[in-house]
């Protein structure tokens, strides 16, 4: 029987290890090649992020490709949240440089017998994480249709970039979207790559190790600010880079505070535009206040009680206190634009509503618009 966890989660890589006489894995309609390790072989299963949840099954396939061994697998939801980026017009309409993007497939399909990997990988800088893998891509407040195929990690400018494993280096290029970019196949299915570079160190066809320095932090191509990008594929798919490695998101600290709590002034991270997909830990706090009523901006007291929330707005203006699975949570509205809202008028002060979801449920959330601010968010069945 092959070795295979129960669940695995949107964007993750499933480890399929299986008997010697197993040459291919097979899961709903993709194939990829399982490769001779000890007394068995290991092959890698990308989970892409818009896989359906639900149960799969794998099967272990022979040289003549009939099925061997056979396992169901559940691909649970990640709850990837949204983000919008708010870049110059002359950024947004960056077009890719001449072949840029067929460079790209081509490498990413590209699969080598030899495998210079080794779990865990190592970080290519150690700033912490500003964009997460997975995010729902909206430019300007506008729907990309994409997704962030990697991770933002917040480093100064000229940091050295380190390879995460050892490998072949098969891109190096100065790209117009990309910026300057290397790119190393890691073996048997295994690749990546890393953007937005000042200075490249490396050049087409070097063999790296682990740690070697392949280029510096920078800002070229579509990119606003000193940062590095850098995305895993396997067998042709991005996936979740976090699932090889540890990475931390980064975090704004500010006060969750609450009359009487032991707890006070605890870390909060605030939810920005231009940095999606952190939340912060917040006291617990039972007392509920009436929507209209308003209070100080930083009591964190609203809340709804449902397990593992993320409210996000579309595109994304919130803040956000959120606890450990199962407990509770606040989310709010940031006062300002918001190019969802709906507003009404009437005899009281002017008041917007904006509206999120998790899990195909409906929230609302409320702002008084003159002087202070009632935030509120409510389950609404």
């Amino acid at each position: 029987m092959p070795d295979l966890p129960r669940t695995i989660q949107q964007g993750n890589t499933l480890r399929i290890r299986g008997s010697g006489s197993a040459v291919a894995a097979r899961m709903n309609d993709r194939t990829i090649r399982l490769f001779p390790e000890g007394d068995g072989s290991l092959g890698l299963m990308p989970v892409p992020v818009d896989q359906k949840p639900g149960a799969y099954k794998v099967d272990l396939l022979s040289k003549e490709g009939a099925p061997i061994a056979s396992l169901s697998i559940r691909v649970v939801e990640a709850h990837f949240t949204k983000q919008n980026v708010v870049i110059e017009q002359s950024l947004a309409e960056l077009k890719p440089s001449p072949r840029e993007t067929e460079t790209v497939s081509v490498f990413r399909n590209e699969i080598s017998e030899v495998r210079y990997w080794s779990e865990p990988l190592a970080l290519p800088v150690r700033g912490c994480v500003t964009s997460l893998f997975g995010v729902q891509r909206y430019m300007n407040g506008k729907p990309t249709g994409n997704f962030h195929g990697g991770l933002d990690q917040r480093s100064p400018a000229g940091t050295p970039v380190r390879a995460v494993d050892g490998g072949i280096v098969k891109i190096v290029r100065d790209w117009a979207l990309h910026g300057r970019t290397v790119g190393i196949d890691h073996g048997q299915g295994l690749e990546s790559m890393y953007l937005h570079m000042s200075k490249l160190a490396v050049a087409e066809g070097d063999v790296v190790k682990k740690g070697d320095v392949v280029g510096y932090v920078g800002s070229t191509g579509r990119s606003t600010a000193p940062h590095l990008h850098w995305s895993l594929y396997v067998n042709g798919v991005p996936v979740n880079p976090r699932d090889w490695v540890q990475a931390a998101p980064c975090q704004l600290r500010g006060r969750c505070r609450r009359r009487g709590h032991p707890a006070g002034n605890v870390e909060l991270r605030r939810l920005r535009r231009d940095q999606p997909g952190v939340h912060s830990s917040c006291p617990r706090v039972n007392r509920r206040r009436h929507p209209d009523r308003p209070h100080h901006a930083g009591h964190r007291q609203d809340q709804v009680e449902a397990p593992e929330v993320v409210a996000t707005m579309v595109p994304v203006l919130t803040d956000r206190c959120a606890l450990s699975p199962g407990r509770s949570v606040v989310a709010s509205v940031v006062r300002g634009h918001n190019p969802g809202a709906e507003t009404t008028r009437g005899s009281g002060p002017e008041r917007r509503r904006g509206f999120c979801s998790y899990r195909g449920r409906s929230w609302w959330s409320r702002i008084t618009a003159g002087g202070r601010r009632a935030r509120r968010c409510r389950l609404r069945v």
